[in-house]
């Protein structure tokens, strides 16, 4: 039988990843446009057209009358809703362009910008 000393037991509790404090990071360079305007536009069209002529599945029916309260077309039978153009466009402009998601610990909270970093694992968060 081996013996270990409580050196070793010590060393291995104390083993663990170092974790740096939280810090909030913020990109300091542009976006890297990827695409033309030009061309986000053409998808940006693209994308409204197929909205309302094909429009979307929604297998929920709660969400399906939400949406037809807000001026969407709602066929019940196929579960299909399509979205006029117009409607998306304002529904699109009320979005923020900056929010705050609240953490747990309030010194976590972080404004969210365009140019921010956000990094997560997929857990819930609450917009305010």
């Amino acid at each position: 039988m081996v013996r270990r000393s409580g050196r070793v037991r010590e060393r291995r509790a104390n083993a663990g990843v170092r974790q740096l404090p939280w810090r909030e990071i913020v990109n300091p360079y542009a976006p890297i446009e990827v695409l033309s305007a030009d061309q986000l536009e053409a998808i940006h069209n693209t994308s409204l057209d197929l909205l309302e002529s094909n429009g979307m599945r929604f297998l929920h029916a709660e969400a399906r009358q939400l949406l037809a309260n807000a001026g969407a077309e709602v066929d019940e039978d196929s579960m299909l809703v399509k979205f006029d153009r117009g409607l998306v466009k304002e529904k699109v402009a009320l979005a923020p362009s900056e929010f705050v998601l609240r953490a747990r610990n309030p010194a976590h909270s972080a404004d969210r910008r365009q140019q921010d970093c956000l990094h997560g694992c997929g857990w819930p968060c609450i917009l305010q």
